[in-house]
């Protein structure tokens, strides 16, 4: 008897599906685009308007007082607005995908479809790199959409040429925090318990390390927000180790736990 093996394209094609194959995933999808325009909008007109502002007087006659932006002199200058919405609510967008499967009981059919579950949970991870990916794309290109309308509009001179250090520290920062998503969601496979845990994990962490001054130290080595990996800066004795220290305690040692746990967890 022979076994038929369904191809590993075909398991990331319907993974893929399953990123708005319910009125929620669409909904979060659209949230997501949605955001990162209008934030987009906001910080474009904001950065054109901000000596006008600090200029005008608002109803009671004082005058407004804008924090001034970096100036945009290179078309990736731009993506500190068009990247924030979208690196905000990514996470949230693969908590529910990895999850859905186990709330709605259509992990069942996916194993019977292929019963290796280490294939699916690797075509699973494959799509939401794939998302990502894409996702990071879309947004380098509205900063350069963005930049050449302020270059077209103003007489500001863009700089067109790739700034391949902070595209990759931006990627690697991506990167990240979509690898701490992804294993959380595989450890705890409960779509409210992780958007919990990734909510409340900074105040928890803040209101230890206000405890004593030893606990402050410890936990940077832990803090997921001390995890953002600076290329420029790294080096292997400050920010190198905790980043390392960081990702064993977030992503490694949860996705280790979390395969275990989706390989041999039993569908009821």
């Amino acid at each position: 008897m022979t076994t038929t093996t369904v191809k590993f394209h075909h398991l990331i094609a319907l993974e893929i599906r399953k990123l708005w194959n319910s009125v929620g995933m669409k909904a979060m999808a659209a949230t997501i685009l949605i955001s990162t325009v209008v934030l987009s909008v906001f910080g474009f007109w904001i950065y054109t308007n901000q000596e006008n502002l600090n200029s005008s007087p608002n109803t009671s006659g004082a005058k407004i007082e804008v924090t001034k932006l970096p100036e945009i002199s290179n078309w990736f200058d731009s993506s500190s607005f068009t990247y924030l919405a979208a690196a905000m609510l990514l996470p949230f967008w693969l908590i529910l995908f990895y999850n859905n499967d186990w709330k709605y009981r259509n992990i069942a059919t996916s194993f019977i479809l292929e019963p290796r579950r280490e294939r699916l949970l690797l075509a699973k991870t494959v799509s939401a790199i794939s998302l990502t990916g894409v996702l990071f794309l879309l947004c380098a290109g509205l900063s350069a959409a963005w930049s050449w309308i302020l270059q077209a509009s103003t007489d500001t001179n863009i700089d067109w040429s790739m700034p391949w250090n902070r595209i990759g520290v931006e990627a690697a920062n991506w990167l990240v925090i979509v690898a701490m998503a992804i294993a959380l969601s595989m450890l705890i496979q409960n779509s409210a318990i992780t958007i919990l845990v990734v909510l409340l994990q900074p105040a928890i962490l803040g209101v230890i390390a206000g405890l004593s001054s030893d606990l402050t130290e410890a936990l940077q080595w832990i803090s997921p927000q001390a995890m953002a990996p600076q290329l420029d800066q790294t080096t292997v004795t400050d920010i190198g180790w905790k980043l390392a220290v960081g990702c064993l305690v977030w992503i490694l040692i949860p996705a280790l736990l979390g395969i275990w746990r989706t390989l041999n967890r039993e569908v009821n």
